[in-house]
């Protein structure tokens, strides 16, 4: 457009310079060609895994991290170098796209769900980086270590995590020091866009944050009040818990803000986010459903005493336990027109009550199990309950691990089963007894009772000797070349098949 104007100008300059009146009739200006849209951007590529049997990482002690699902990219934790001079090696997370040493980083503080973003401190900055294209985005100055921000819910490591994905991994929560005076300010961008949402956490000292899985809201506590009175207003440290001393600070106020920046009324009341709506606790102990436009809807009736086991905001569904009805309490699914007894009890009190949302399919509950009947039996059984068909399967076993449709479930004798409940198949993989990952960053591929199993195809990939750090999507395992005796291992680590089942 501004070529057409800029020649369209000359040509008026050029007729208004020629001498005298001319009755010759200007040519029309040609009119531009019409803007072509731009063809979408193809999606890059995810990099090819980490290649198998190629040394990760050096010689040295280290410490496993994180790996993606993917397996192309591994942040480890290494002790190789003195670098305050004291003449002891330190310890430092290293982050790796390739076999060799890796690169040197500050701090590792998330990768969302799939692996394509993840989070590091480097230097004096907090960096995104899309590991798909190796872009990197400065996030904002690196958190202070004497004023740790404990970002996801909070930890007992070291350090403290500093940054938290939504479960679909399309927002960031962070924290950021405000320009003149460094007041923390809470943080939530739009990974792909780039556009940031600023939120003032208030008075006091921010202490811990935590996006919600739909991504729409933020939690957080502040320590606003002397509560100890020692006279200053100062954190707990979290790594007092578990040792015989009591944990010194004072004590943290909760509060919450949606995303868009709008601080909750009555937030005592709030149970969990439901999208754009929220879940609250009438003053009988009803729960409602609050819309944005602070509409609320009741969904259970205040006469269940209703105990929240589940909260599911695709399918608007609530998992509850009905308190006022006996011990132990029946338990029933409610929605906006679902209200259905499922015919199973459980003792409310057993677990926490659930303060965040997720949509899974299979829920477990843990029943008060009827009489052993056989010696498959054990002395508690769990119960799967689909949510997408609102169907309950009991599973003669506990639950081990669930993804999609297929569960894992070991039974009395330590056998462990492939239970799929929409096709209503249960086969045996093998006995139990083995090694676990409980923190698991591939659902489909699963190391549980020592077996190696594919949910996501619904079969047995191995048994791999013990000593694995991790999987991946292709049923791969991440291990030392010498199995540690205890702590931690010496590098480098690499990548390895698993056996095949035998």
């Amino acid at each position: 457009m501004r070529v057409f104007l800029l020649a369209s100008l000359l040509l008026l300059l050029a007729a208004c310079s020629r001498p005298g009146p001319s009755t010759a009739k200007a040519p029309e200006p040609s009119q531009p060609e019409p803007a072509q849209p731009k063809p979408a951007q193809p999606e890059p590529s995810r990099p090819e895994p980490l290649p198998s049997g190629e040394p990760l990482g050096t010689a040295h002690p280290l410490g496993y991290l994180h790996s993606p699902p993917g397996a192309h990219w591994l942040a480890v934790s290494q002790v190789r170098e003195d670098r305050n001079g004291d003449g002891r090696a330190d310890g430092s997370p290293y982050l790796l796209f390739g076999p060799g040493p890796g690169e040197r980083i500050d701090a590792f503080c998330a990768s969302d769900p799939i692996g394509r973003y993840l989070v590091v401190v480097r230097g004096d900055s907090t960096w995104l980086i899309d590991s798909y294209t190796r872009a990197e985005t400065r996030l904002g100055p690196r958190p202070n270590p004497l004023d740790p921000v404990f970002i996801g819910g909070g930890s007992l490591f070291f350090p403290p995590p500093c940054a938290q994905f939504s479960a679909d991994g399309r927002r960031l929560l962070f924290v950021r020091p405000r320009p003149g005076d460094g007041r923390l300010m809470l943080v939530v961008r739009e990974v792909q866009g780039g556009s940031e949402s600023i939120l003032n956490p208030g008075p006091g000292l921010l202490d811990t944050a935590q996006l919600d899985p739909t991504g729409q809201w933020v939690f957080y506590e502040a320590v606003e009040r002397d509560t100890n009175g020692d006279g200053t207003l100062s954190r707990i440290n979290r790594h007092d818990f578990g040792g015989s001393a009591v944990p010194e600070g004072d004590a943290p106020e909760s509060r919450v803000q949606r995303v868009d920046g709008r601080a909750l009324r009555e937030p005592d009341s709030l149970l969990v986010p439901l999208g754009q709506s929220i879940l609250r606790r009438g003053s009988r102990g009803e729960l409602l459903v609050e819309d944005a436009s602070g509409q609320r809807t009741e969904w259970v009736p205040a006469e269940c005493g209703a105990y929240l086991l589940h909260v599911d905001p695709v399918r608007e569904l609530l998992l509850v336990a009905c308190r006022n009805r006996g011990s132990p309490s029946p338990v029933e699914l409610h929605g906006r027109a679902v209200h259905q007894a499922l015919g199973v009890t459980t003792y409310a009190g057993q677990f926490l009550e659930e303060r965040f949302s997720s949509s899974t399919r299979l829920v477990t509950i843990a029943p008060v199990s009827p009489p052993v009947v056989n010696r498959l039996e054990p002395e508690f059984s769990d119960t799967l309950l689909d949510l997408e068909r609102r169907t309950v399967h009991p599973m003669h076993g506990q639950v081990l691990h669930t993804h999609g449709t297929r569960a894992l479930v070991l039974d009395a004798r330590q056998q462990v089963w492939l239970v799929d409940v929409e096709r209503g198949e249960r086969t045996a993989l093998g006995k139990g007894g083995g090694e676990s990952l409980w923190f698991q960053s591939t659902p489909g591929v699963v190391l549980v009772e020592g077996l190696l199993v594919d949910l996501e195809a619904g079969r047995l990939l191995g048994r791999p000797a013990p000593g694995v750090l991790a999987v991946d999507a292709r049923g791969r395992v991440l291990r030392h070349d010498v199995t540690p005796v205890s702590g931690s291992g010496l590098g480098p680590i690499r990548w390895h098949l698993a056996p095949p089942h035998k």
